[in-house]
Order: structure tokens, then C-alpha cells, then sequence
């Protein structure tokens, strides 16, 4: 069990960062939030690379298919019981940008425009999964849990990238984790410049917090396995 690594992975959220792209700076842009709204309305967003290509540079209200990342929002949760989110990366036959860039960006654009929805969604995972005494003492996530999650996340990019030009499987898993963690610095940026978000009390988050969210099926039974593995197998 020890050296078991578990890939974890989820088509139904994106996430992402790069070093080189630490930096990536929001536009200067006002969200309208879905409390502020009336019907629900689609938004388009498109985001840019700078000349640098050290900084992201979100636009509103455009939709430009020769963006790095673009994509249709609608927030209409209140009025339809979901939000709807159309996003894709460039998809020319160019090599204009390289596939890891597309996966950062994607998860970046995402993050930064659906914060306020992530952080409602933390909100409820972490209350669920480690309130009122359950696998936490004190409501917040174990550090072995934390530990496990965050050593995990580093087997799945390194051997992502060593196997990415002779494994589709690598290739695809290296994608979808750079894409996570593009999608917790699109949030990070939000939550640190959106005074909407200051105002409700959002914070930042780190990876072993998005992935609570992105695993919110079986982190139940990763809580167990870390922490009480007896218990696990008495539940069988």
C-alpha cells in the first residue's frame, strides 16, 4: 500500500500553474456577479499570453477563437439550477502555443471567472468532509491527508512528464493536472483582486484544497485509508 499511487483526475473540473506564469496579472475588469444580476446572461471571455509570456491578460466580452483560451459563461444557476461554462483552448493547426500553455490557460481562464463559485463549493466540501468532528479535530483537513494529496499531485506531473511523447495515458494525465493547477492560480488571482470576493470573505487556496473539491467522491474513503485503514476494511 505504501507505494500505491492513485491517479487522481476529473474531466468535470479543470485546474492549474507554471512557474514561468506565477505572475499572471488580472486585467483590469469588474465582474458583474450572479447576485447583481437579473436574468441570467452569457459572457464571453478571452484570454492572452503577453509578448513576455510571463502574465495572462483576461478581456471581457470578447470571444476570439485566436486567443489562447476562450470561452461562453452563463451564470444562471438561480434561474436554470446550474451555470454553463463553453470553454476551449486555440485550436489552430499552428504550433502558436504549446499544449501545456493551452491546458494553463484554459484552467486559469476558468478559475479566474468562476471564483466565487469555487469557493462556495470549498465551503460546502470542507464543511462536509471535515466538519462537526468528521476525520478532522478541528474541521480543517488532516496534514497527512494534505501530505498525501500534495505528494501525489508531484508522482502524477513527474511521471506525466517523463512518459508525455510515449504514453497517450501520461500525456493526457500530465495535461489535466497542469490544467488544475492553472485553474488554482486563475482562482487565486481573482480571489486576491476581485473586491467582490474580499467582501464575502474568499480566500486563497492551495492545491490540496482544489483537490478536496476535485475529488469530493472518494476523498471519504482517502480520510479513512490515511488516517484509520482499519476502519476501512471492518466497513466490508
Amino acid at each position: 500500500m505504501k507505494n500505491t499511487k492513485i491517479l487522481i483526475a476529473s474531466i468535470s473540473l479543470a485546474l492549474i500553474l507554471l512557474n514561468s506564469f506565477a505572475n499572471a496579472k488580472k486585467a483590469s475588469l469588474t465582474f458583474l456577479h450572479e447576485s447583481e444580476k437579473g436574468a441570467a446572461e452569457k459572457i464571453s471571455y478571452s484570454l492572452y499570453l503577453s509578448d513576455s509570456n510571463n502574465s495572462f491578460n483576461v478581456k471581457p466580452n470578447v470571444y476570439d477563437e485566436n486567443a489562447l483560451a476562450f470561452c461562453t459563461y452563463e451564470e444562471s444557476l438561480m434561474q436554470k439550477g446550474w451555470d454553463y461554462l463553453a470553454l476551449s483552448a486555440y485550436q489552430g493547426s499552428d504550433s502558436k502555443y504549446s499544449d501545456e500553455q493551452k491546458a494553463l490557460g484554459m484552467g486559469f481562464l476558468e478559475g479566474f471567472i468562476t471564483a466565487d463559485k469555487i469557493w462556495y463549493n470549498y465551503q460546502n466540501q470542507k464543511k462536509y468532509t471535515y466538519g462537526q468532528n468528521k476525520n478532522s479535530a478541528n474541521g480543517e483537513m488532516p496534514e497527512n491527508v494534505k501530505t498525501f494529496l500534495n505528494k501525489n499531485f508531484q508522482f502524477i506531473k513527474i511521471e506525466g512528464k517523463k512518459n508525455y511523447q510515449k504514453d497517450p495515458y501520461w500525456q493526457h494525465a500530465y495535461l489535466i493536472y497542469i490544467q488544475m493547477e492553472g485553474l488554482l492560480d486563475g482562482y487565486n488571482t481573482s480571489v486576491s483582486n476581485d473586491s467582490y470576493l474580499i467582501s464575502k470573505g474568499a480566500k486563497q487556496l492551495s492545491l490540496a484544497d482544489l483537490q478536496v473539491i476535485n475529488a469530493a467522491g472518494v476523498i471519504g474513503n482517502w480520510n479513512i485509508l490515511i488516517m484509520n485503514p482499519l476502519d476501512l476494511i471492518s466497513q466490508k
